[in-house]
């Protein structure tokens, strides 16, 4: 999936202004691929912060000292693929915290 890329740290929108023999700015967003992208806002993202689909977001900072991983490996399934992601895998490891997810757009 194609689309605007976002800054990883401020998540504002990735311009690099490209100028013509005048100066003139003729092209300055970044386009590329947005899946890891899209996957990482839909975690961080809370439900009804996507206005136009507001059942979307797992509000991944809810889990610290929550025991039910299963839940939230659920969350993540459910979310993603309201997205139309295809889930192969979703795994919190509960020793590290760490995320592992395994998704591609239909």
């Amino acid at each position: 999936m194609k689309g605007i890329c976002l800054d990883s740290m401020t998540y504002d929108a990735m311009v690099k202004p490209q100028r013509n023999s005048l100066g003139l700015i003729t092209d300055g967003l970044v386009v590329g691929d947005t899946m890891y992208q899209n996957e990482a806002l839909i975690l961080i993202s809370h439900q009804g912060e996507f206005k136009e689909n507001p059942l979307l977001g797992v509000g991944i900072d809810d889990m610290v000292n929550d025991n039910d991983i299963l839940q939230w490996e659920h969350s993540i399934r459910v979310n993603l693929s309201r997205d139309n992601m295809d889930v192969r895998t979703a795994l919190i490891d509960k020793k590290t915290g760490n995320i592992t997810i395994e998704a591609e757009y239909k």
